[in-house]
């Protein structure tokens, strides 16, 4: 049994997937996003430096106090996430909370 996104191999039954041109579009966007935060990060420090006479060693503790926060936050967040189930759904209740902090 094959569907229209999967091929299946010879010989031994596996189904490999065939991935559209959207979505392949899409992850090489989703791959620049990432991209374009580190490089505004960089210019962050750049421009704190220059621009609004902030020290690097500041701006640098501060952009790296962020990631070590945001490694701790994320999975106590997931935990969260797998715990919680109302009648609304997962996600709206916790974007709510998230909007109202």
């Amino acid at each position: 049994m094959t569907t229209a996104n999967t091929i299946p191999a010879q010989g031994n039954e596996v189904k490999y997937r065939k991935a559209k041109l959207w979505q392949i579009i899409l992850i090489a966007f989703n791959a620049f996003n990432g991209m374009a935060v580190y490089f505004l990060i960089g210019l962050a420090s750049y421009s704190a430096s220059i621009g609004y006479g902030i020290a690097t060693l500041v701006v640098g503790g501060l952009l790296t106090f962020t990631r070590i926060f945001d490694a701790v936050t994320d999975p106590l967040l997931a935990f969260l996430y797998d715990r919680v189930n109302t009648r609304w759904g997962k996600v709206r209740p916790l974007m709510l909370l998230g909007w109202a902090i």
